[in-house]
């Protein structure tokens, strides 16, 4: 087995191949938050690698920073990790690919499993996600449940507090608080 827990405990139980965790997301900005969920996932076992891939374009039209930049940012948040996080471009080439339409995780995941067939993928979601019904609304969500594997991070308001192992901060709040930077409560935010 993949991971180093009791058999009872193991959440990789089953898996014969290595498992890498696919978190997508806009990273717009990348925070500590994002920085940290590869943390969470190789300290607890839950995974062996991540990959992390940010959006091409979003499936529900959310306004985004350019790729390149949000890219060049996420790169540096996640250095920190070293070569068992890796930063793909797998969105570009998959736009690239595909023209105007819009970027969705059943086919991020498609192409990281083409690409990486010795891996058994799965799919790294917030806890959020899955309480407020919206992965439900997403593309092939049921191939994409099947499919890969849903590895569930818990999220402040999402989970059980004693659950939650990380800081509640999202890119929403940041990109708010840079729009009010002459504002003091915003500078204070930003440098918390």
């Amino acid at each position: 087995p993949s991971c180093r827990r009791p058999r009872s405990l193991n959440p990789c139980r089953g898996m014969h191949r290595p498992a890498p965790a696919v978190l997508g997301g806009s990273f717009d900005p990348p925070h500590l938050g994002h920085t940290l969920i590869p943390t969470y996932l190789l300290a607890r076992g839950l995974c062996e690698r991540v990959l992390v891939a940010p959006t091409w374009s979003h499936p529900f039209a959310k306004k985004m920073t350019p790729f390149a930049e949000r890219m060049a940012l996420t790169r540096l948040a996640m250095a920190v990790h070293g070569e068992r996080v890796e930063v793909s471009d797998v969105e570009a080439r998959l736009a690239a690919s595909r023209g105007d339409g819009p970027s969705y995780s059943y086919d991020l995941l498609r192409a990281v499993a083409q690409e990486h067939p010795e891996f058994q993928v799965r799919l790294v979601i917030g806890s959020d996600i899955t309480l407020r019904g919206e992965l439900e609304r997403w593309h092939r969500y049921e191939d994409v449940a099947a499919e890969f594997t849903p590895i569930v991070v818990p999220r402040m308001g999402f989970a059980e507090p004693e659950q939650v192992a990380l800081p509640e901060i999202s890119s929403t709040a940041i990109r708010g608080w840079l729009a009010r930077f002459d504002a003091a409560d915003a500078r204070a935010a930003l440098a918390a």
